[in-house]
């Protein structure tokens, strides 16, 4: 009897419905109750916990039954990083900050080139080399990019009253292809080939994505890399603009920077974008780019760490961000896979030829952390007000190191932190043993580009060719297989 009183009691305070649907009320009537049948208040509150309990544990196990079906489409690599714990320490978070502004951000911080490489090594060939080998900076006629915010320069502000400007993509500052100003004024990479090419087309002026403004900048914001083939097609159809006989003999240099936003999305899904589909729609921009435009050196920029870049703000200014707890490792684990995904890319043979290209940029693989001073402080000005894009500061050290990189040994590319943080403009130089050539040498089989009559028998030692005297050296350089 008293199991079913504590069941009827709450039908004491209940309306009659349906009376209350024909416009009149009526009390339902009580239930005469023997009052001292009826359940204590301490024996109600226990079935509300264990109810409130069941509920809660229902709850909990939903919860872990979605993740582990978004667990799904993790690698190999992945799994056994989470079963191994995060890979970078996890800092507190108890503030929060406006992402879009920055009270120390003032003014754009411009960066000066200055260009002191000896005549002979920065010279243009003496006529359009026919061998991607031997290919000078300035012998590019053309350059262009593919890619998302990061290289439409998005927040790289000029001026602080453009803090609130509704359209944030300052493609003159990207650092792979804006071309605001020149080098005395701004250093990116299309202002230093200018500088050795004048006849340079196709870098971005201004702000805004319209062609007249991006030129054969194609990258788009918020796009993964399953855009790459679109973009790639468009930027085809962007080449018909110009001549077909520039198209067929004039050198490209084509950058690709994508997986900012695959990465993100583990935030939100736990998947992003597995490395074998990131590198199928890689490949199939570049052999796209291959197919529609001849004589391209296509130069790929490997992602960066998840500290430098997306847990800068958290770690500089202490701020949260909701993610998966899993987001950290996950994220890590699947940049190393995008890295390996581009060096297989350009060790397939398939995308290589006498006229074709594709080289790795290790710009970013080894800053592990976000960007630091000399003093040993953050240099929060590197980044955009959000800490999470390029400011046009940021934009201009890195084009510093992308120039250095394009010009390192293959093999031999590396940029440390305090490399990045320098702000001095001046710019490395071409090798004068590759005649000022790119370094492209990713292919097995060498040939001498020099033959003096002393040297015989050369003997290979790391990126050059010694002859027996110990003395001479000579250049190596690449023969790759034709097609």
């Amino acid at each position: 009897m008293g199991s079913l009183t504590l069941i009827l009691s709450p039908l004491r305070w209940m309306p009659d419905v349906r009376n209350r649907m024909k416009g009149g009320y009526q009390e339902v009537p009580r239930l005469e109750l023997n009052q001292s049948r009826r359940p204590s208040t301490g024996f109600k509150w226990t079935i509300r916990a264990i109810i409130f309990t069941i509920f809660a544990l229902l709850f909990y196990f939903t919860y872990r039954f979605v993740l582990t079906m978004s667990d799904q489409g993790l690698s190999e690599r992945e799994r056994a990083a989470l079963k191994e714990g995060p890979t970078y320490d996890a800092k507190p978070t108890t503030k929060k900050i406006d992402r879009g502004t920055r009270p120390h951000m003032t003014v754009a911080i411009p960066i000066p080139g200055k260009m002191t490489c000896p005549g002979p090594v920065i010279k243009p060939s003496a006529k359009t080399p026919t061998d991607v080998n031997q290919v000078r900076p300035a012998d590019i006629t053309y350059v262009a990019a593919l890619g998302d915010s990061i290289t439409t320069g998005s927040l790289s502000y000029d001026l602080p009253e453009e803090f609130t400007d509704d359209d944030r993509n300052f493609v003159g500052n990207s650092f792979d292809m804006g071309g605001d100003g020149g080098l005395e004024t701004h250093l990116t990479l299309p202002n230093v080939l200018r500088h050795v090419n004048p006849a340079l087309v196709g870098f971005s002026m201004g702000k805004g994505l319209e062609v007249e403004h991006a030129q054969l900048n194609v990258a788009f914001p918020g796009r993964w890399s399953d855009d790459f083939p679109r973009q790639a097609q468009e930027l085809v159809e962007r080449f018909k603009a110009y001549t077909p006989a520039s198209i067929q003999s004039d050198w490209k240099l084509i950058n690709f920077f994508i997986g900012t936003n695959d990465i993100t999305g583990i935030c939100r899904t736990n998947t992003g974008t597995p490395k074998d589909q990131y590198k199928a729609f890689l490949r199939e921009a570049i052999v796209t780019i291959q197919k529609g435009l001849p004589r391209s050196i296509i130069s790929l920029i490997g992602m960066w760490n998840l500290d430098f870049q997306w847990r800068a703000a958290k770690i500089i200014y202490n701020t949260t961000y909701k993610c998966s707890s899993n987001f950290d490792t996950i994220a890590q684990a699947r940049i190393v896979e995008y890295r390996e995904a581009i060096n297989e890319l350009s060790a397939d043979s398939a995308l290589q030829s006498k006229t074709q290209a594709v080289v790795v940029q290790r710009v970013f693989d080894d800053l592990t952390e976000p960007l630091k001073r000399a003093d040993g402080s953050y240099d929060a000005n590197f980044y955009a007000t959000d800490v999470f894009h390029l400011s046009k500061y940021g934009n201009s050290l890195v084009a510093k190191q992308l120039w250095k990189q394009l010009i390192q040994p293959v093999g031999g590319k590396s940029t440390t932190n305090s490399e990045m943080a320098d702000n001095d403009g001046t710019l490395a130089c071409p090798d004068k043993f590759r005649n000022g050539a790119f370094e492209i040498r990713n292919h097995s089989m060498l040939r001498l580009s020099l033959h003096p009559h002393n040297c015989q028998q050369p003997e290979l030692r790391d990126s050059r060719l010694q002859c027996d005297d110990g003395e001479t050296e000579i250049a190596a350089t690449v023969i790759p297989p034709h097609h």
